[in-house]
């Protein structure tokens, strides 16, 4: 609610819940760095954990509660149709 790391994200505190799983991904290496560093949680961490500038992305987005999805479930895969059918079709899911 605070303009301390960037600025105010309203819209990502809904995904925030219990039980999300998070990967955080950094757009570019360190100076000296060959190979890419990602990092997989189900808790919140600092935005600078990798890398300055590092992307947190949630695993599962969080409607506002009132609306169900086709899982009787307010998330959903934060996944395109495409890459969805893609885990799908190797016996995989979110």
């Amino acid at each position: 609610q605070t303009k301390l790391l960037d600025e105010r994200r309203a819209e990502y505190k809904p995904h925030t819940q219990h039980g999300n799983i998070w990967i955080c991904s950094a757009q570019h290496l360190r100076r000296g760095e060959t190979e890419p560093r990602t990092f997989f949680t189900n808790h919140l961490a600092s935005y600078h954990l990798i890398e300055r500038g590092a992307l947190w992305f949630p695993a599962w987005l969080y409607d506002d509660g009132f609306k169900l999805t086709g899982n009787g479930t307010n998330r959903r895969p934060n996944l395109s149709p495409d890459a969805q059918r893609y885990l799908e079709g190797n016996g995989a899911t979110v």
